[in-house]
């Protein structure tokens, strides 16, 4: 069902069973190999973009190889656990870890820090260079003024108070001709 390899700095990797039968299949007989590496920017694997994006955070370039070629598509989910303090004033609900491309953009992975073991773990299904980065929780319970609306919704509420308001500004017109014509009947 799936596999989870430990490695000796108590990271570890887990494919699920379709990630395990895709690897069967690319390996075609060969030795697979396993690689996470904690990474900086003065490493040369790092292109110069990723080098910025990354900057101080810890960066992992995690590989899956066999027989010397690169295998990154992992056909299946992978979740991988890294060892990471927390830095002071990071909370454990502030942890993402995001993919960063050759190009240095980001994509969020879904993230959770077990406070408890102390590690990072994240989900994917490809396997490249990953950031542990932290964002400052958003507190939901606080208002800011800002109305959550739907523009639609908005939109047909200004038509319902336009048709309102013509239909009135009609009621008075129909009530001023009446007393008009009252008014010239009995003149």
């Amino acid at each position: 069902e799936s596999l989870e390899i430990v490695l000796s700095d108590g990271a570890s990797i887990e494919f699920d069973a379709a990630a395990l039968a895709e690897k069967v299949s690319q390996a075609n007989g060969a030795d697979i190999t396993i690689s996470i590496k904690h990474v900086t920017v003065v490493d040369e694997v790092l292109t110069s973009a990723q080098k910025q994006t990354v900057g101080s955070r810890v960066a992992f370039d995690i590989s899956v190889t066999s027989g010397g070629t690169h295998i990154s598509d992992m056909g299946g989910k992978i979740i991988i656990h890294a060892p990471y303090e927390l830095a002071e004033g990071e909370t454990a609900e502030g942890i993402v870890v995001y993919y960063v491309d050759d190009a240095g953009n980001r994509e969020k992975c879904v993230t959770t820090y077990d406070s408890v073991t102390k590690r990072v773990n994240w989900e994917t299904n490809h396997l490249s260079v990953y950031m542990i980065d932290h964002e400052a929780p958003v507190d939901e319970d606080i208002d800011d003024g800002i109305m959550d609306e739907d523009p639609a919704e908005s939109e047909s509420n200004i038509a319902m108070w336009i048709v309102i308001g013509l239909a009135a500004l009609a009621a008075i017109v129909i009530l001023l001709i009446v007393i008009v014509v009252l008014k010239k009947r009995r003149a």
